[in-house]
């Protein structure tokens, strides 16, 4: 019994089209005269498919989330709230990929949070050595007042003494 023909026209992205039987009497030779694009290939492979979640997932990756919501939006997947369609499973890729983009972005401002409060303790260690730095100055500071204001007094005597 056939069930579909797989047609290698030059168009597809993806590899040959899978036409299924009942098709085949007109779309097999425009498909492999290369009437259809692409698009309208894997319409007609879906055709004849079944699909699981994780690979209808792998062909919503390879695809890429501008033409998944593109096809959505066209009701590719099928209508909403329409039974047995992908819609739902592609709605929720649509929402895993924004939610992956959002703890992303959390995962980055943590990030950068966290080298900030690293950078603003190594300022604060810094600070605190130049405050050190400038106590023992004014402490040297202080003693070389203190020894000049006795070397002053000293001069000072030694001028009364000699008068």
């Amino acid at each position: 019994m056939l069930t579909g023909i797989s047609i290698l026209d030059g168009n597809s992205r993806n590899g040959p089209a899978v036409i299924p039987a009942l098709f085949l009497c007109r779309l097999a030779n425009a498909a492999s005269w290369g009437i259809f694009t692409w698009e309208q290939n894997e319409i007609l492979a879906m055709a004849n498919t079944t699909w699981t979640k994780l690979g209808l997932w792998t062909e919503l990756d390879a695809l890429g989330e501008d033409m998944v919501k593109e096809r959505l939006r066209m009701d590719f997947y099928g209508a909403p709230g329409m039974v047995g369609s992908k819609r739902a499973l592609v709605e929720e890729w649509l929402l895993s990929k924004e939610v992956s983009r959002r703890e992303a972005l959390h995962a980055r401002q943590a990030e950068a949070a966290s080298q900030a409060v690293e950078a603003a303790s190594r300022a604060a260690i810094a600070a605190e050595r130049q405050a050190a730095v400038a106590e023992r100055a004014n402490t040297r500071a202080t003693i070389a007042l203190i020894i000049a204001a006795i070397s002053a007094a000293a001069a000072i005597a030694s001028i009364i003494i000699s008068l």
